[in-house]
């Protein structure tokens, strides 16, 4: 076990996506008063967004006070921006890395709309699953040295359709896209658990 208390080392970074997230902010914020350094994963233009969000918090716990938190764009929509964050963060924080926590998210609209990202992907399953795996495979010598992993996934998660991830044989229903994106996750992290001994991985 990682020493996460007031007195945890300096050198110690975890990523945390979603963070301008009320689920993924309050994650941030903890990691920072348990003595992380937080890299705060954040859609490219919504940098300041973030910025002042935990600015803001961070000012309003001082248990987080001497901790930084670092913000790095990422764009799950699209893969290169993905590949691009993972060699950014391997650079700047390297060893330093213990801990991911993937929280970054997107429901689709409740008008039913069927969003294609521009890789071509129906964006809940882009953002949603192959973002996590995405970041999973790209970090991959960080957790076969057992960097921790946390990714999110709802209480909605169900109904995954192995055959029609991204709904293109069914009419589109948000709720479904949803639910089955959020079920993917729990296998994704199921697979990556055995894959890597089982340690190191929640869901």
């Amino acid at each position: 076990m990682y020493n996460t208390g007031p007195n945890a080392l300096a050198r110690d970074v975890a990523v945390v996506t979603g963070a301008a997230g009320s689920i993924g902010r309050e994650i941030a914020v903890g990691l920072a008063e348990n003595g992380f350094d937080v890299v705060v994963a954040c859609r490219p233009g919504a940098e300041a967004r973030c910025a002042n969000v935990t600015s803001s918090l961070w000012s309003m716990r001082r248990r987080a006070a001497g901790r930084r938190f670092y913000i790095e764009p990422i764009d799950f929509s699209a893969c290169l921006s993905v590949g691009a964050f993972v060699q950014r963060v391997s650079a700047r924080y390297g060893a330093r890395l213990v801990a991911i926590v993937q929280a970054a998210a997107v429901v689709p609209p409740k008008s039913g709309e069927r969003i294609l990202t521009g890789d071509g992907m129906e964006a809940t399953f882009q953002i949603n699953v192959l973002g996590v795996y995405a970041l999973m495979v790209g970090f991959q010598s960080a957790l076969e040295r057992s960097v921790s992993v946390v990714n999110v996934a709802s209480t909605f998660a169900g109904g995954m359709e192995t055959t029609d991830l991204q709904l293109t044989s069914r009419v589109f229903n948000p709720a479904t896209a949803y639910s089955q994106s959020k079920a993917a996750v729990q296998a994704l992290t199921w697979d990556a658990a055995e894959r890597y001994n089982g340690s190191g991985f929640v869901y």
